[in-house]
């Protein structure tokens, strides 16, 4: 009968947004539709275009140019390849505070299909208000604690929550009533490359697909477990959201995590996200959001593969909380995932309660990183085919440039959104997180600075209810003005909000012996991980 429930109520979700779809698109999306028809698609359904744009270089002449000089910046932007002026933009630093500083040397310049320039003047440079829209910032009104206490802060929790999710996405209800069949494979016993010898076996969730028989391409949760062989009764794990987990295996493992947390008796599971729903638009309508979805377009509220990913992650813990798992320790699990993957840990700690620590590295925009600070990569970079299906399509919403500039730049329409990075840190209060990234040469895509701010910005919360947020007392000079500043490569783990900006590029590797620093703090407290 339950079944039978849910086959109805798919067909009527089907019939419904058949209707809703009406317009220049099929009603019913084809099999071989690709992500930028699947985004303009979405588009559509929000009533939004992208504006028609003159080419680059005029556009840079006549837009940016004229600010840069205004506001006094010796920066300079310029083809990357003379020969194509269409292509990639950079920008190359004279001598700025950023480059006095080494905060960056020449990055990438994007400009999104909505006329966006990535920009690289911090608040403090000349112009710097204004190319950060710093000086366009509202507080988010649902991060005022004043009246707020412990007792009282989960309603405020929950209406942040809500907001959330019409921007990262709403877990549909049908989702969550999907049966699951756990499959575990052989175990094998080994020895790392650290010499401590481990049990390794394959979990896999076989989801049940009535719900809607004819989904394109079946979605599966796989999982390789990793524990100390000698270990006695159940232990702690880290899931790893598991990159290019096929093309490695068995290097997926994330021998890196391994190393640093074997030695404390904590196990790794590598997460193969993509066999649940893989990293590309052209596939929401198949796998699991279109399981859900019955094949259907998404509507703008539904959830991305950040989401998505989340939701794997989530029943892995219910598997570990059943009687058929022996192993694991279901009230000490935390997570980690690098650049899309630490958007992904981001958001799936804020969803997620079960999950104890976790470390989102380098996630920058619409991750750790508040959205409204327009400094390296730009939540309007996520409108491209490549990267909006992260969201749900509602995110676009907020794309653009608000009806209230006179110049064609500032303010951002972003900056009204009601939540962001900060509001997703404050979801994970008072679980500890701890947050790193790249330095500013090698990393400055994701925001370095960015991401202390968001830490700063979340801290209150984690005051009120009894923890530490950033605890972080180093400074720079910058003309004659004291600046709050991390020293790259120090670890910052006092407070139930750790840091750590390493010196280097876009890897997660070098901030895991300070994670595991981190985790180790809580690792025999029976109340904590």
């Amino acid at each position: 009968m339950k079944t039978n429930l849910f086959f109805s109520g798919c067909v009527f979700l089907c019939f419904v947004v058949q209707i809703f779809a009406q317009g220049p698109y099929p009603d019913f999306p084809p099999a071989n539709v690709t992500a930028e028809q699947d985004r303009d698609q979405m588009l559509w359904q929000l009533g939004l275009s992208f504006p028609p744009l003159p080419d680059k270089a005029t556009h840079y002449r006549e837009l940016i140019l004229p600010k840069l000089i205004f506001w006094g910046s010796d920066v300079s932007f310029k083809p990357k390849d003379e020969s194509n002026p269409e292509g990639i933009w950079t920008w190359a630093t004279g001598t700025s505070s950023t480059s006095t500083n080494n905060f960056c040397n020449v990055v990438t310049v994007a400009r999104s299909e909505d006329g966006l320039w990535n920009n690289y003047i911090q608040s403090w440079e000349p112009g710097g208000e204004y190319f950060t829209g710093s000086q366009f910032y509202q507080p988010l009104a649902l991060h005022d604690l004043n009246g707020i206490t412990a007792e009282n802060w989960y309603i405020r929790r929950k209406q942040i929550y809500e907001e959330v999710k019409k921007i990262w996405g709403t877990v549909p209800s049908a989702a969550n009533n999907l049966k699951i069949t756990w499959n575990v494979g052989d175990v094998a016993i080994d020895t790392a490359h650290n010499n401590i010898p481990y049990k390794q076996y394959t979990i896999t969730g076989i989801i049940d697909t009535s719900l809607y028989p004819n989904v394109r391409d079946i979605p599966k949760l796989v999982g390789i477990l990793r524990i100390p062989a000698h270990s006695k009764g159940k232990v702690p794990i880290i899931i790893t959201f598991a990159w290019n987990f096929g093309a490695q295996h068995p290097a997926s493992i994330e021998e890196d995590v391994w190393n640093n947390f074997s030695p404390l008796g904590i196990g790794t599971l590598a997460f193969d996200y993509a066999q649940l729903q893989p990293d590309n638009g052209k596939y929401l309508t198949s796998y699991l959001i279109g399981l859900v979805n019955c094949g259907n377009w998404r509507k703008p509220t539904d959830w991305g593969t950040l989401v998505a990913w989340s939701w794997g992650v989530s029943r892995f813990i219910d598997y570990f909380e059943s009687d058929a798992n022996n192993d694991v320790d279901p009230t000490k699990i935390g997570l980690t995932g690098h650049s899309r993957l630490g958007k992904a840990t981001l958001v799936t700690m804020a969803y997620e309660s079960r999950i104890s620590i976790s470390f989102p590295s380098s996630s920058g925009s619409l991750g750790v990183v508040q959205s409204r600070r327009h400094w390296g990569q730009d939540l309007s970079n996520s409108l491209w085919a490549q990267e909006y299906h992260w969201m749900a399509g509602n995110f676009m919403s907020y794309m653009g440039v608000d009806s209230s500039s006179v110049d064609e730049y500032m303010p951002r329409k972003v900056l009204r959104m009601p939540v962001d990075g900060e509001s997703l840190l404050a979801l994970c209060a008072p679980r500890p997180i701890f947050i790193g990234s790249g330095d500013f040469v090698g990393d400055s895509w994701v925001d370095p600075y960015g991401q202390y701010l968001s830490c700063v910005a979340a801290s209150p919360v984690y005051e009120l209810l009894g923890k530490k947020g950033i605890v972080m007392n180093d400074s720079m000079l910058w003309n004659d003005q004291k600046i709050s500043m991390p020293i790259t490569d120090k670890a910052y783990l006092d407070g139930d909000i750790g840091y750590r900006r390493h010196k280097g590029g876009h890897i997660a590797s070098p901030n895991y012996p300070a994670f595991a620093a981190f985790v180790g703090k809580y690792r025999h407290n029976p109340k904590e991980y």
